[in-house]
């Protein structure tokens, strides 16, 4: 049998990730009974990926609505009109993506707080149980 080395690109993997975060967040929306549309920006649908990863950049929801950053946003994301698509990228955020980061936020603290009560044998430990 000859085994066949395979490069993944760089695109590639990036096309994943982003696929990858759309999924989640689309099987969120579903849990919720609810069909995740895709919003549009001045007639342009938002990347909800690229607008995600921007906005966590920036220190996330609380922090943009605090210091007041979406206008600078929306000029990074390529939109013309600052005030107008900051509001929109505002509420779009609120509405779509903020109840996401607040489930996995709570998701992961648990995980780790659950983490921390275990001592590392016993985590080894639970790994292998629940491999069998």
């Amino acid at each position: 049998m000859i085994f066949r080395r395979q490069r993944i690109s760089e695109l590639s993997a990036c096309t994943r990730v982003r696929q990858n975060f759309l999924d989640k967040l689309s099987r969120f929306w579903e849990f919720q009974g609810i069909a995740l549309k895709i919003p549009r920006v001045e007639n342009e649908l938002l990347c909800l990926f690229t607008f995600h990863e921007k906005v966590q950049k920036l220190g996330g929801f609380v922090k943009c609505s605090e210091d007041r950053k979406w206008g600078e946003l929306a000029l990074s994301l390529g939109f013309a009109s600052k005030s107008g698509s900051a509001s929109a990228l505002r509420g779009h955020y609120e509405r779509i993506l903020y109840p996401f980061d607040v489930v996995c936020h709570f998701f992961i603290c648990s995980l780790l707080n659950l983490i921390g009560l275990f001592h590392e044998s016993q985590i080894i430990n639970l790994i292998i149980l629940s491999a069998i």
